[in-house]
């Protein structure tokens, strides 16, 4: 018995799993998880060699060759990739294929943490996995106010965002990092007989963490360190440049002036002609990237006091717009006067363009071919050709939330160039079956037979 035979004489469960593929087909329509691409799974991780103060040479000989040697003894690396600059430099290590990424990586970390004879002077290594990621949208704070107050805001954007489920990762751009600057008064070296050197040694050291060896334990070895000064400038005020026996202390604050301010290096960065900064908002793996695009430009709307679309979505799907939109328009961190909040760069635009022609193609599609079978076949035949193209399409869905499948650029694609194949086939099959019930077979055998042979 052919699968058209079955159909047609056991209606039933036929009709059963129909409407069961239909409504677990709109569910995994508003559920499953859209992207730019498909998923591509990391392979490598970067291992971060910090340095301060050294050249590339310096680095190579006393850190990055004892890294590698430590590295290729793992059996889960096929390659490893070094590049060395002023003040440090970095270790790509690529994994061998089919090796579970994050016990490699726990392997790094470990293989790193057991060397025990690195340079003094350089900072923690770190290890991190590599994964891959696409800008979504970026979020740009703008007005005529000074720089301070411009990079404060972002960072007040940021954090909020940061806060909202499923954002992904977010980088600030176009601002200056900060900087602490020690003036020396050279008088008053001179009054107390001390040099340039010295008192940038003394600073130096009294902020280098300093490593006090290993303790081994029955878990493993534990790395002690004495954590150095913190970086702010009061802190820095308070370091003990020059003692005497009697402790009497001369430190940084009496011979300098510590400030805070920004790197000197010049950054231009615009937003509608106005000074501004801004986040690019990157989507990781496994994120949704059009609901984080829905979540951020409900946050800005929030933020500017404007009012949020209302979409018949909303009443199921739209809770994290609803909270993005009252998280901006009641901010614990309200932004200074003069400031706005704009959006640009909305990449996730592109994949709710791809949705829309997918489901204008599907519309349209059923229009068409149940307005030409109803004028040239009968109403019967453009119904049921209705019925399964909207079961095919559904039913497409449901197994590509089963085998956890995205809708992207590409798989919309793909249903895009099918959906026209259906059509076609549809209105061939639908027209073979009435030709043979109009030379006289009966409904059933003409609809089984019929099938069969096309």
């Amino acid at each position: 018995m052919s699968l058209a035979s079955f159909g047609v004489r056991k209606p039933v469960p036929v009709n059963l799993l129909m409407i069961a593929a239909i409504l677990a087909g709109l569910y995994s329509a508003v559920t499953l998880r859209r992207e730019f691409f498909p998923e591509v799974k990391p392979d490598s991780a970067a291992v971060t060699l910090p340095y301060p103060g050294a050249i590339p040479e310096e680095i190579e000989q006393t850190l990055a060759i004892k890294v590698e040697d430590r590295l290729w003894d793992l059996q889960e690396v096929k390659e490893l990739r070094t590049t060395l600059s002023e003040g440090g430099g970095g270790i790509t290590v690529v994994f061998h294929e089919g090796e579970n990424v994050d016990e490699a990586v726990d392997e790094v970390e470990r293989a790193v943490d057991s060397l025990l004879d690195l340079p003094q002077e350089s900072e923690r290594i770190q290890v991190k996995l590599i994964e891959p990621r696409l800008p979504v949208c970026r979020v740009n704070v703008y007005g005529d106010v000074d720089e301070e107050v411009i990079k404060a805001a972002i960072r007040a954007v940021r954090d909020d965002l940061m806060s909202l489920p499923g954002v992904g990762e977010l980088v600030i751009e176009g601002v200056r990092d900060y900087e602490i600057r020690v003036d020396v008064d050279f008088q008053a070296l001179v009054k107390h007989g001390l040099s340039l050197p010295e008192v940038s040694d003394a600073i130096t050291a009294w902020m280098t963490d300093v490593p006090g060896g290993t303790v081994k334990g029955s878990s493993g070895n534990v790395k002690v360190r004495t954590i150095g000064v913190a970086e702010r400038a009061q802190a820095i005020r308070e370091i003990v440049v020059k003692a005497d026996a009697l402790g009497a202390s001369l430190r940084v604050d009496d011979i300098a002036r510590v400030s805070e301010t920004f790197v000197d290096e010049q950054i231009l960065h615009r937003f509608n002609g106005e000074p501004s900064a801004g986040i690019v908002v990157y989507g990781l793996s496994r994120q949704d990237i059009v609901k984080m695009a829905e979540t951020v430009r409900a946050y800005v709307r929030g933020r500017n006091g404007e009012p949020l679309p209302w979409s018949l979505r909303d009443l199921f799907f739209g809770g994290h717009r609803r909270n993005a939109w009252e998280l901006g328009h009641s901010s614990p961190r309200p932004l200074a006067p003069g400031l706005r909040v704009g959006l640009n760069a909305d990449f996730a635009r592109f994949v709710e363009g791809r949705l829309e022609l997918l489901m204008r193609n599907a519309m349209y599609g059923a229009v068409l071919v149940f307005g030409t079978l109803l004028l040239i076949l009968n109403w019967r035949a453009a119904m049921w050709v209705g019925m399964g193209l909207t079961t095919a399409l559904l039913g497409t869905l449901v197994l590509m939330a089963a085998f956890d499948v995205t809708l992207n650029l590409l798989t919309m694609f793909g249903l895009i160039i099918v959906l026209g194949l259906l059509v076609d086939d549809a209105i061939v099959v639908a027209e073979n079956i009435q030709s043979r019930h109009d030379g006289g077979e009966p409904a059933l055998l003409a609809a089984a037979r019929g099938t069969d042979e096309v």
